[in-house]
């Protein structure tokens, strides 16, 4: 869970840049990512890999994953 001693979407957006990386090395392939960053609410994010596994963050409750598959088929960045 990430706890943000100065709440700001560039803390926020550095921890999820260091999810990504770590997502990387381990060979997971993120096709899609979703954040919310609304004021006054908690940040959120979602996550969807090249497979359609949607994995989600919420700044106050931490990471879960879901059954949920993505609806719209997810093409691989070609970089």
């Amino acid at each position: 869970m990430l706890l943000v001693s100065s709440r700001s979407a560039v803390t926020v957006t550095r921890y999820l840049d260091a999810v990504l990386e770590h997502l990387r090395d381990a060979g997971v392939v993120v096709a899609r990512v979703e954040v919310d960053l609304s004021p006054g609410e908690p940040f959120e994010a979602r996550l969807v890999t090249e497979r359609g596994a949607v994995l989600r963050w919420h700044e106050e409750r931490g990471w879960h994953t879901t059954a949920e598959q993505s609806a719209d088929p997810v093409e691989p960045d070609p970089r």
